[in-house]
């Protein structure tokens, strides 16, 4: 049975949205991403990419560059720039994403992402295992007639994708 469970997320505080609005991390190669975060303090590439805070040869995973974007967030929050919602909300980006390549097949292999943010344990590394049990688990993921009736109420899921 899926486990789904709202939470109050941090976002950008509206009046701000536009200058932290950024592109993915991962559309950008080191220094396109140190150009385009210069363009603003506020964008949140500086923060998604924090190595652009430091001289082009710096280890973009050494702790200080981890550091440097928890300083950045932190900051930004306290400076008003992102706020939490008061309320915990369902947030459905993965079933939205899985409704347009639904509604839209394609032939391309999709990918969804399991992971972690930070190795458990204080740890210098991970060892990959149980990938079995999320493959096992993706496999076997059903929703209750609740769930789906919770789904149906949001009014942004249609009635084929939710049948499927």
């Amino acid at each position: 049975m899926a486990d789904i469970r709202p939470f109050a997320a941090v976002r950008p505080a509206a009046e701000y949205a536009s200058r932290t609005a950024a592109l993915p991390y991962d559309v950008y190669h080191r220094e396109e991403a140190a150009e385009a975060a210069a363009k603003d303090p506020l964008s949140f590439l500086n923060i998604d990419r924090p190595e652009t805070q430091f001289e082009p040869g710096h280890d973009m995973y050494a702790p200080e560059v981890y550091r440097k974007a928890h300083d950045l967030l932190w900051k930004q929050i306290s400076d008003g720039i992102y706020v939490q919602d008061r309320e915990k909300c369902y947030y459905l980006y993965e079933l939205t994403m899985m409704q347009g390549y639904f509604k839209n097949p394609t032939d391309q292999v999709v990918v969804f992402d399991a992971f972690y943010r930070t190795n458990p344990c204080d740890g210098g590394y991970a060892i990959c295992c149980g990938l079995e049990q999320v493959i096992e688990y993706v496999k076997s993921l059903r929703f209750s007639y609740e769930d789906i009736e919770y789904l149906r109420g949001l009014g942004i899921f249609e009635e084929d994708f939710l049948d499927y």
